[in-house]
C-alpha cells in the first residue's frame, strides 16, 4: 500500500523531499528475474538500476521539468549516450556479438527532414516498440499511487 505523502509543513528546511518506488513483479516474469539478479546477485544492484534509467530516460526528465538550460540538457544527453555506447560495447563483449555492419550515406543522401510539427522526441517514441506483456508491470500503478 502506498504511503501518504508527508505533510510538507511538518518538514525541517534541512529535510529533503523523497521520490518512494514499491515495484512487485512476478518472479519469473522478464522485470522479476532482473530485479531478482541485480538486486540479490550483482555488486551495487541498486545503483545499476538506476544508472540504467539515467542513461536512457534522465535527458528527457531534465528537459520536461523546465528547470534546465538547452546546454545543461544536451550535456546530460551526450552523457547519456555515452553510457549507452559503453553499455552496448560491454554487452558485445559479454556475450561475443559482432557490431553489425552499417554504412553511412552521405548527408546529400540523408533522409528529409521531419516536419516542423513533429518533435524529435514524439519520433522517438513513435520508432520505439513499447509493448509489453500483460501483467508485465505488475502493481506498478499500485505503487505509484
Amino acid at each position: 500500500m502506498p504511503r501518504r505523502p508527508a505533510d510538507k509543513s511538518q518538514l525541517s528546511p534541512n529535510s529533503k523531499e523523497r521520490v518512494r518506488f514499491t515495484f512487485e513483479p512476478d518472479r519469473n516474469s522478464p522485470n522479476g528475474v532482473l530485479l531478482n539478479w541485480i538486486l540479490h546477485k550483482a555488486y551495487d544492484g541498486k545503483e545499476k538500476m538506476m544508472a540504467a534509467g539515467r542513461s536512457f530516460w534522465l535527458p528527457f526528465a531534465y528537459q520536461a521539468s523546465g528547470k534546465y538550460s538547452k546546454a545543461e540538457v544536451r550535456a546530460v544527453a551526450n552523457e547519456a549516450i555515452w553510457r549507452l555506447e559503453e553499455q552496448i560495447r560491454f554487452l558485445r563483449e559479454n556475450f561475443d556479438i559482432e557490431a553489425p555492419n552499417r554504412t553511412v550515406a552521405p548527408a546529400s543522401q540523408s533522409q528529409p527532414e521531419k516536419p516542423e510539427s513533429e518533435p524529435e522526441q514524439n519520433q522517438f517514441f513513435a520508432d520505439m516498440d513499447l509493448s509489453i506483456e500483460d501483467d508485465m508491470l505488475g502493481s506498478l500503478d499500485d505503487a505509484m499511487g
